[in-house]
């Protein structure tokens, strides 16, 4: 087992590996050093306190349609926190496993190794261990690393997100730091 850590000034970053190869490792370490300056940021704060969007749907028949309008993140996943709520609960480190306030986000990542494809990473509810697979690191750089990293990460915190697509799945907090940190690389 290997330890990375980020010493920020709001918050912390330390990361857990196991059975990572050398080349594996040295992009984690690239990521956890994205994550950490992206989250200890003002940009970063603005990002997640003016989260929006705007998506028109309707339901109903073809004769009667309702349009919504939604902004903030998508909030049947955000357990109807507000922005400034999520942005506490993400700065303040606490996970669901390990509840305690500690401005620390306390990543333990291990490597599939099988050859899955169309998905990223995953974790599993009550354990602590988050999983990256192999194919991912030959095909994402350190950003897409990162991000994926983090979009796991919320899940401990809390945060989720629809099981299979959604168009409403992007909206989530999950995927909206993923995104946000993936967009780094071109900002």
């Amino acid at each position: 087992m290997s330890l990375i850590v980020y010493k920020g000034a709001k918050l912390n970053v330390k990361v857990e590996t196991f059975d990572l190869t050398a080349k594996e490792f040295n992009i984690v370490k690239k990521a956890v050093n994205i994550i950490g300056k992206a989250v200890n940021s003002e940009e970063f704060k603005d990002f997640v306190l003016n989260f929006s969007w705007e998506k028109k749907y309707y339901t109903g028949f073809w004769f009667w349609k309702k349009w919504h309008i939604k902004r903030g993140f998508e909030f049947r996943w955000n357990k109807n926190l507000s922005n400034f709520e999520v942005y506490e609960k993400i700065m303040s480190g606490a996970e669901v496993l390990d509840p305690v306030e500690d401005r620390e986000i306390d990543i333990y990542l291990k490597i599939d190794r099988r050859n899955k494809k169309g998905v990223v990473g995953y974790m599993y509810k009550g354990k602590k261990w988050q999983y990256t697979y192999a194919w991912v690191f030959r095909k994402y750089d350190e950003y897409g690393i990162a991000g994926n990293l983090l979009h796991e990460w919320a899940h401990h915190v809390g945060f989720s997100h629809e099981r299979k697509y959604n168009p409403l799945r992007e909206f989530s907090v999950p995927y909206a730091l993923g995104r946000y940190i993936e967009g780094l690389k071109n900002g």
